[in-house]
């Protein structure tokens, strides 16, 4: 897979407990989300030993009558999976939990290997059951778009 790293994404994984680069962005009146701009540093580290080291799986999912196989790669650590999360995640975590006051106990995680592996818009089902959720999400490897849009539908956020 080619991707192009950072000129600072090497040496070891650590994350910036002091959140100094935080900006928040406010999606309405109760939803927000945190972005952070090289909060990881040895972020490339970290995408390269996962890329080579995680048993990633391609999915079926049902959509519209039909069940297709995802595009991207997944794999998910946690309560309903077993084995340990990769090296250098738990530090992650637990910097993530200190600053949001929650245990973060479960880990997903997708490959995104071009353009044309994209998945259609889609919400967090870990937590749809729950009144408020807290999602963390760390993109590593080469840039690409991430949006965001009102349930219901709407104005997308691009971040």
């Amino acid at each position: 897979m080619a991707w192009q790293g950072s000129l600072l994404g090497a040496g070891d994984p650590a994350p910036d407990r002091s959140f100094a680069r935080c900006r928040r962005v406010a999606l309405d009146d109760e939803a927000w989300v945190d972005v952070v701009p090289g909060w990881l540093s040895g972020a490339d580290t970290l995408f390269a030993h996962l890329v080579d080291s995680v048993p990633w799986q391609a999915h079926e999912v049902p959509m519209y009558e039909n069940v297709v196989t995802q595009p991207r790669l997944s794999a998910w650590w946690g309560a309903a999976a077993a084995g340990p999360w990769p090296d250098h995640i738990a530090p992650i975590a637990e910097a993530l939990g200190e600053r949001y006051g929650v245990e973060f106990d479960s880990l997903g995680a997708n490959l995104y290997r071009d353009g044309r592996d994209s998945v259609a818009w889609h919400g967090d089902r870990v937590y749809r059951e729950q009144d408020r959720a807290l999602v963390a999400v760390l993109t590593l490897g080469t840039a690409r778009r991430f949006l965001l849009r009102p349930k219901g539908g709407g104005r997308s956020v691009k971040l």
